[in-house]
């Protein structure tokens, strides 16, 4: 199976693009942000981690637990809140990821290989609950924080291909500005701050940040692992730009 890494600044667009693909046939992917590279750099790269560490992450922690429908209350409606799973058999995947962590060629498995192998797994027990064909390439949405890890993903994955989504970066002011505003008005929305000045906004998020994003697309723009796709193009024309 190969592999494909969607990328972007925040509220750049990337929940949009990454649900749309989630249409596709021959995709495995969840339409959320589950940062699963990045949580495995971020907590679990090391020789102690074994498979089942990983699975108390993923299946407990991490987002992924959002589709859990006996999980209320616990999404944050301006990130992945607005996504209904109603009608997932959490547990029938639950169930499968438990399987694969006690068999004998998985339970041993640490560093790289198990993270190569896991991220497989992830995807492949995902496409069986929904029952659809074995998948061609999984995709996932490592969103702000995989400008960051680009080369450790490249060491693992060599085939990988990245989808870089940007967005004018007025608009994603406007955005988080709105956010704000929301927020001091009292809705619940964890992942953004209540106040953003154009300084925090350009310079916060070392690594993250739009300037990080104008460094990566001078640095990649002829590199033929990436793909820059334009929200704006996504928005105002989905079906040619898709």
């Amino acid at each position: 199976m190969k592999s494909c890494f969607v990328i972007g600044p925040v509220k750049s667009g990337t929940t949009l693009l990454i649900s749309l693909l989630d249409s596709h046939p021959e995709l495995a992917l969840f339409p959320m942000e589950v940062k699963i590279f990045t949580h495995w750099i971020e907590r679990f790269a090391d020789d102690k981690t074994r498979y089942s560490h990983l699975n108390d992450f993923f299946l407990k922690s991490s987002k992924i637990k959002l589709m859990d429908e006996s999980r209320t209350g616990t999404a944050d409606i301006m990130n992945s809140g607005r996504i209904d799973f109603s009608g997932f058999d959490f547990k029938a995947f639950e169930h499968l990821q438990k399987e694969k962590s006690v068999m004998s060629e998985n339970s041993n498995l640490t560093g790289p290989k198990l993270i190569q192998k896991y991220i497989l797994d992830l995807h492949r027990s995902l496409s069986q609950v929904l029952d659809v064909p074995n998948p061609k390439v999984f995709v996932s949405k490592e969103g702000n924080h995989g400008a960051n890890y680009i080369k450790e993903i490249i060491e693992l994955f060599p085939q990988a291909r990245f989808i870089v989504l940007v967005r004018d970066p007025r608009d994603i002011f406007v955005s988080f500005k709105v956010i704000a505003e929301k927020k001091r008005q009292g809705v619940h929305s964890p992942t953004f701050k209540d106040n953003v000045s154009v300084c925090r906004f350009i310079n916060d998020n070392k690594g993250k940040n739009i300037s990080s994003y104008t460094e990566l697309y001078l640095e990649r723009a002829q590199d033929e692992k990436f793909h820059f796709v334009k929200y704006e193009n996504l928005v105002r024309k989905p079906n040619e730009e898709m």
